[in-house]
């Protein structure tokens, strides 16, 4: 048996021994955990992935997920239809950015109507047209 002294402030040094037990290293943190047996230390990262696995236990089988294979295949759809519903959202964004800046134009240039908007792209149509076929003559 083990055993360590708690010190001024509720600190406590693991032993060696009970370091490499639970696979500590510095840094690393540990988990208190109380059941019908009293309290004992675990390595918090191993216990998160413990309790993972079995709150997770059968959601693979259940979803048809057969093989490590399946899984990651799986895995990497939803990876590509996030990225795609990513993309989706930045062009959104991007067209309603371009929407409100020509909204913003339009109305320091005094084009209120849609009259006045399709008038004015008449004017620049005509404009570039006339500048295309000046350059080629």
């Amino acid at each position: 048996m083990t055993q360590a002294r708690i010190s001024d402030g509720g600190k406590m040094t693991l032993p060696v021994e009970v370091r490499n037990w639970l696979q500590l290293k510095d840094g690393d943190r540990v988990s208190f955990v109380r059941d019908e047996h009293g309290v004992r230390i675990a390595n918090a990262g191993i216990f998160a992935l413990e309790k993972a696995q079995t709150a997770l236990a059968g959601v693979a089988e259940r979803a048809g997920l057969d093989s490590e294979e399946a899984v990651v295949k799986m895995c990497k759809e939803i990876r590509k239809e996030s990225s795609q519903a990513h993309m989706a959202n930045t062009a959104l964004l991007a067209i309603d950015e371009i929407q409100q800046s020509m909204i913003g134009e339009a109305e320091r240039s005094g084009l209120d109507s849609d009259e006045k908007i399709v008038d004015y792209c008449k004017e620049i149509r005509r404009a570039l047209y006339e500048e295309h076929y000046a350059r080629h003559d």
